[in-house]
């Protein structure tokens, strides 16, 4: 028969072993949160250069620099009050300035959804190290956020590439039939059509992530105030 006293060490025994158990399953927990706080601050710098480098091909800074672009070449060529000859010269114009400019960064902006999305399984990976299960779940919330903004910047991309699309192929139709805006009825019935409705897509694209983001921002540092892990800078939040 065992012994109170035998019975009680044992007891202790057990105790001793689950605190020692619990310590050693959690002392990395502050380790990753800060690991997580981290790779926060990494999807944040690329947001920020996937944000800027989302406008670079469809932003008209003609009255800035004071050279033409493609935008002030497809003006001109769309424009009925001027001669075909005007307009064939546009049209050809602004094929060359797309091809040399726009597509290249339509490119850049490609690759920098591609590092965003990089980031973002890198910020994943980060919240399923955290040990602690209330705070692991907050940091998967986080990162679904992350996950919405790199699908809305390629949803947005796409849209670029369909408007462009449709603007290209009225440029090439001009090119070929010598600038004769008049005789391309059902291309600019199309673009008339389809154009205005990407535009406000884009738009409702652009406003979403700026909401997302700000509840992703809102959620990273409710769980810094409970945690009070490290804090990395990032160009985003310094920026924004």
């Amino acid at each position: 028969m065992i012994s109170k006293t035998n019975i009680l060490k044992i007891i202790g025994g057990v105790a001793v072993l689950a605190v020692l158990f619990f310590v050693l399953t959690n002392m990395g927990g502050g380790k990753n949160l800060n690991a997580f706080a981290e790779s926060y601050s990494d999807f944040r710098d690329q947001q920020y250069d996937t944000y800027i480098y989302s406008y670079v091909p469809v932003v008209d800074a003609s009255s800035e620099t004071g050279e033409k672009n493609y935008f002030t070449y497809l003006a001109g060529a769309v424009d009925t009050k001027q001669t075909n000859s005007y307009r064939k010269s546009n049209a050809e114009q602004a094929l060359s300035s797309y091809n040399s400019l726009n597509q290249k960064a339509m490119d850049t902006f490609s690759e920098h959804i591609g590092a965003l999305d990089l980031a973002t399984s890198q910020l994943v990976e980060a919240a399923n190290r955290i040990s602690d299960d209330e705070y692991r779940n907050t940091a998967t919330e986080i990162t679904k956020y992350a996950r919405e903004i790199q699908q809305n910047y390629e949803s947005l991309r796409l849209k670029y590439v369909e408007r462009f699309n449709l603007q290209t192929k009225l440029l090439e139709e001009l090119v070929d039939n010598g600038g004769d805006i008049f005789s391309l009825g059902l291309t600019l019935k199309d673009g008339g059509t389809k154009i205005p409705k990407i535009g406000e897509d884009i738009q409702n694209l652009t406003q979403e992530t700026d909401k997302i983001s700000q509840k992703m921002d809102d959620l990273y540092f409710s769980l810094k105030g409970r945690t009070g892990f490290k804090d990395y800078s990032n160009k985003f939040t310094e920026n924004k």
